[in-house]
């Protein structure tokens, strides 16, 4: 087990719960296609059981790249094609690179599309 929340008080009407993990129970996950969640409900007092329903449960992971990668953090205004960057719409790409930086030296970052955009800025690095 990697974590475990609770209790939380459960009514008859439907509820939302959120857990977040430390960042030491986040690197101790090894396996993300063995990852599973459990539920397990429990009562009180001496009345009848109750059962649990779950409808959904999500893992969201942080905005974070591999060394010499780079993915997409956020798409502004993203309504057409909701996770597919669009005309009329900016993303904050985040990327972390295989090399550090060095003082005086020039940061390059090119970005092309499938369709043959291109935008590209440079940066002098003090």
């Amino acid at each position: 087990m990697i974590a475990s929340t609770g209790p939380n008080t459960i009514t008859t009407s439907w509820q939302q719960f959120t857990y977040v993990l430390s960042v030491p129970e986040a690197d101790s996950i090894t396996d993300y296609n063995d990852l599973r969640f459990r539920f397990e409900p429990t009562t009180s007092g001496g009345g009848a059981g109750s059962r649990l329903i779950v409808s959904w449960a999500q893992l969201e992971l942080p905005s974070s790249v591999l060394p010499n990668q780079w993915g997409i953090k956020t798409i502004s205004n993203d309504i057409l094609d909701p996770q597919i960057l669009n005309s009329q719409e900016s993303a904050q790409i985040i990327a972390t690179l295989a090399n550090p930086i060095f003082s005086n030296g020039l940061l390059s970052i090119v970005i092309s599309s499938d369709n043959g955009i291109i935008a590209s800025h440079s940066q002098l690095i003090p």
